[in-house]
């Protein structure tokens, strides 16, 4: 499998598609780590504990009928959660950003 993904990605003919491939990736990567980060920050918060755990329930809903999502379409219920996790992320990150700036 790894020597698949290998040739896949370094022995392939569209070199442009490969690229454009490996940026989304990492925009993803990058995306779900600000989401972690927002949501670590949200849980925090103790007076919307319960609402985030309402929003839980319903991301978990969401996954016992769809499955593992595989499909855009069937994470779209989901993505208001995910915007929000991203939207603390970032603003966790301009927090932090200010907070450096400050002591600097």
């Amino acid at each position: 499998m790894p020597e698949k993904i290998a040739n896949f990605l370094f022995r392939s003919e569209n070199v442009l598609y490969v690229w454009i491939l490996l940026v989304g990736a990492a925009g993803v990567a990058v995306m779900r780590l600000i989401q972690a980060i927002g949501l670590f920050a949200l849980l925090r918060l103790k007076h919307i504990r319960l609402e985030l755990l309402l929003l839980g329930g319903w991301c978990v809903f969401v996954l016992l009928v769809n499955g593992p999502i595989a499909s855009p379409k069937y994470r779209l219920p989901i993505e208001p959660a995910l915007v929000l996790a991203a939207a603390a992320g970032l603003v966790q990150f301009q927090s932090w950003l200010a907070a450096m700036r400050r002591r600097a």
